[in-house]
């Protein structure tokens, strides 16, 4: 949504309330998304309404696809939460809860996204789930959040190399946000030239005492 059009979506809640309840379905928005961030701006307690129909999959369509324009990135989002069972799995008449039974191919073709952006925004829940307001809401791109989340995960095989060599006061820094990665990794670095450094000290320390242990014995022969 444009930023023009979300500070027009606030005033008429600021003015009128919320005239229509935010739907959603297992603590996922399903309809509303846009609403929930304006009340929580404003400070309004939103209006939640749990879905209560038995297709959520055409349910989501309708109300997010038909009536707007979406980003492929937020429709992405939706697809992901459409889809309830794992590729090839049997596709029953619907899954426990009740619901149709959607598979990621069948979410992907509704949505006219690829199955390869549903992976990725699953991903990107796993990793960091705050990422995904930002997607729905326009702020940053499935691509621009996959990125994110390839960052945290390197900062955090930084930090987990940190504690395993030691340096528990950097790891810290790095995972606190006030030493960058790039400074753990150069700590990271330097000890293993270290380690490299001591090892090769090391092998010609045994070198030179094997050279002194064959003069000696050499001198032992011509006694």
């Amino acid at each position: 949504m444009p930023a023009d059009e979300f500070r027009g979506l606030k005033e008429s809640i600021k003015k009128n309330g919320l005239l229509n309840p935010i739907i959603t379905y297992c603590g996922e928005i399903l309809d509303g998304a846009h609403r929930y961030r304006a009340c929580q701006e404003l400070k309004i307690e939103p209006v939640l309404e749990e879905f209560k129909g038995k297709d959520a999959f055409a349910y989501v369509f309708d109300a997010n696809i038909k009536r707007r324009q979406l980003s492929p990135s937020h429709r992405a989002v939706l697809a992901e939460r459409l889809r309830n069972i794992k590729n090839g799995k049997h596709k029953d008449s619907e899954t426990d809860d009740g619901l149709p039974a959607v598979s990621m191919s069948e979410a992907a073709k509704l949505l006219s996204v690829s199955t390869a952006s549903i992976s990725s925004v699953r991903k990107i829940r796993k990793a960091d789930a705050t990422l995904i307001p930002l997607v729905t809401e326009g702020d940053m791109t499935v691509h621009a959040a996959l990125e994110e989340v390839k960052r945290i995960e390197e900062k955090n095989k930084v930090v987990q190399a940190l504690r395993k060599i030691g340096n528990e006061k950097l790891a810290n820094k790095v995972a606190g946000g006030s030493a960058s990665v790039e400074d753990g990794i150069k700590a990271i670095k330097k000890m293993q030239s270290e380690e490299i450094a001591k090892k090769e000290e090391r092998v010609s320390k045994q070198k030179n005492m094997c050279r002194r242990d064959r003069t000696q014995s050499a001198f032992f022969i011509y006694e």
